[in-house]
């Protein structure tokens, strides 16, 4: 059957890590694509890592840097960002990097990877929030963001 391989975003760190390791410790491969590099599995002969620069928020960069992703089992859908304030104090750019981070990335992404996860009968997961239910004080962009992906 061979190894299995994922693709996870924004696995430099938080939750991401965490899956990108559970997935290695059961031997996965996992190609993580991070807008700032990782040092937290590279180099470690353990596992089986290999890490994509990219934006996901910016499409070009998408659709050529994932342009050598060969195969996906599973796709990870976890980029995202936080920007809190007021709507009245919220700027313009932290408002479009919410949505070009946590909406539009999640479409690029799986726009460009999809028909690899049906090649491989694999699984999509959109890590989401239940901050579009449960919403709070200066969350306008995350919470609006999150909501969307639902």
């Amino acid at each position: 059957m061979g190894v299995k391989t994922a693709v996870i975003t924004g696995c430099n760190r938080g939750l991401g890590e965490g899956i990108a390791k559970a997935l290695m410790d059961e031997n996965w491969e996992v190609i993580g694509v991070n807008r700032t590099p990782g040092t937290r599995f590279k180099n470690n002969a353990a596992y089986m890592y290999k890490e994509i620069i990219c934006d996901v928020s910016d499409s070009e960069q998408v659709n050529k840097r994932l342009d050598n992703v060969d195969k996906c089992d599973l796709l990870v859908l976890n980029a995202g960002i936080r920007k809190f304030n007021s709507v009245e104090n919220l700027n313009l750019k932290d408002w479009e990097d919410s949505v070009n981070t946590n909406l539009n990335g999640v479409f690029y992404v799986a726009n460009k990877l999809v028909k690899k996860v049906k090649k491989s009968k694999g699984d999509i997961i959109v890590i989401g929030s239940h901050s579009e239910k449960y919403t709070f004080e200066n969350g306008s962009a995350y919470c609006s963001t999150k909501g969307a992906l639902k």
